[in-house]
């Protein structure tokens, strides 16, 4: 159930809001699945953005969840 939620997790709201969501869900995540790496949160977090922020975000090749949350 929490791979769902981080994988149909997007922004409906402000930037802000959304990256609080992800990082709860991504904490959630991590704890059943500490395997996981930062590129697959990165893709993640970019496929959850708005279509107009996603673009913008990905040409700047982000290598974390922080970088792209600051680009966002």
């Amino acid at each position: 159930q929490a791979m769902r939620q981080l994988l149909n997790l997007t922004q409906k709201t402000c930037v802000e809001e959304y990256v609080k969501d992800f990082e709860e869900a991504r904490y959630t995540e991590a704890v059943h699945n500490p395997e996981l790496d930062e590129t697959f949160f990165v893709s993640q977090f970019i496929k959850g953005l708005k279509s107009e922020i996603q673009g913008h975000v990905l040409s700047q090749l982000p290598g974390s969840v922080n970088k792209a949350a600051v680009l966002a």
